[in-house]
């Protein structure tokens, strides 16, 4: 039998035992940040999705780009891109409408970027994203993703919580006999 009554009397004598762990609960600034890293990165997925629509468009077609053409999504490719012509007027439209999907995309993802960038130099976290810029490997995307998912280090007793809290500690888990 489950009732709310039971839970919380359930809940009160874990609490006056010492057994419940405090639950961090992020800001709402946290959030925000937290949202607009997220937002950056179904940009970014979008674009990955948009490139491969296209790739697959030219692929069943048989078109490849021209010997000249060493890497693809360059700016000579994007020219390339631009200067096909299909010869019925469906595969024009489909495929000039996937070129437009992908560079309206690209833009989103420029305008996200640039609001990171300005939480990094402004934001309530940026005192913190830089200071995390200063450690080796770590870039504004990473420290910004890093400050907003995180919050406050303050919450973690030392690095190895951290760690933990992370995923990064190694541990063994055996079933059986030793």
């Amino acid at each position: 039998v489950k009732t709310d009554r039971r839970d919380a009397e359930q809940l009160a004598r874990l609490y006056r035992a010492g057994e419940l762990t405090p639950v961090y609960v992020p800001e709402r600034e946290d959030e925000a940040l937290r949202e607009l890293v997220r937002a950056r990165e179904a940009a970014k997925e979008d674009a990955h999705r948009a490139r491969q629509r296209i790739l697959k468009f030219l692929l069943r077609h048989q078109i490849e780009p021209p010997a000249t053409i060493k890497r693809r999504w360059t700016k000579k490719y994007r020219v390339w891109l631009g200067q096909l012509v299909f010869p019925y007027e469906p595969m024009q439209v489909a495929f000039d409408e996937m070129l437009h999907a992908l560079n309206e995309i690209e833009q989103r993802m420029g305008r996200l970027e640039k609001a990171l960038v300005q939480q990094a130099a402004t934001g309530s976290k940026a005192s913190l994203i830089q200071a995390l810029q200063s450690l080796r490997g770590i870039g504004m995307l990473t420290a910004i993703t890093l400050a907003a998912e995180i919050g406050t280090f303050a919450r973690f007793r030392s690095p190895a919580q951290l760690m933990a809290y992370l995923g990064l500690v190694p541990r063994e888990y055996s079933t059986g006999l030793s």
